[in-house]
Order: structure tokens, then C-alpha cells, then sequence
């Protein structure tokens, strides 16, 4: 049984918005380097709850 290509196509907009939270950490990680080490926890926290939610209205 082959996957549909609408499956195929959900796949393909999940992966790129994986790609999108990846790219987002580490320029979040890059920008935020030279401050205290709480602070860069608590803006990760926040980028991924936030990404989590657009996930979710996606799909």
C-alpha cells in the first residue's frame, strides 16, 4: 500500500517547518550567546512553545 501523495505533501510542510524551528534556535542561540545563562533557557522555552503552537494550526 503506497502513502498518498496528500500524506507525502503533509509530511513535506511538517519537515519544513521542523526546518524553519531549527533554523530560528540557532540563530535565537547565536544572538542571545552573550547573556546570562537563564535568560537564553527561558527565550528557547518561549521559541519552542511558540513553534509548538504554529505546529499545531498547521496540521
Amino acid at each position: 500500500m503506497r502513502p498518498s501523495k496528500s500524506l507525502l505533501d503533509s509530511f513535506a510542510s511538517f519537515g519544513s517547518v521542523l526546518t524553519v524551528q531549527h533554523l530560528s534556535l540557532l540563530f535565537l542561540n547565536s544572538i542571545t550567546t552573550a547573556t546570562v545563562g537563564c535568560k537564553r533557557i527561558n527565550l528557547v522555552i518561549v521559541n519552542i512553545n511558540f513553534f509548538s503552537a504554529m505546529t499545531i494550526k498547521l496540521v
